[in-house]
């Protein structure tokens, strides 16, 4: 029998494909970063700060609040 791989979930990437570049956009200026910067957080390129997390898991509430949707951004 062969064993799947079983794939990590990653919730920003996950959220970088569901969201619209506005939303991406919203979520990068409330947190201090860049669009760019989430992108590389997605692709596992990078891993963000301690300070940088809290401050997407707060902008990401903010979006939510704002487009009236789930908050589906928290880091991982």
């Amino acid at each position: 029998m062969r064993r799947r791989k079983t794939e990590k979930t990653n919730p920003i990437k996950a959220w970088m494909q569901a969201a619209t570049v506005q939303q991406q956009e919203m979520l990068a200026q409330f947190a201090d970063t860049t669009r760019t910067y989430l992108y590389q957080l997605s692709s596992e390129a990078r891993k963000p700060s301690a300070s940088l997390a809290i401050k997407l898991e707060r902008a990401s509430i903010r979006v939510a609040r704002i487009c009236g949707k789930k908050n589906q951004a928290t880091p991982g």
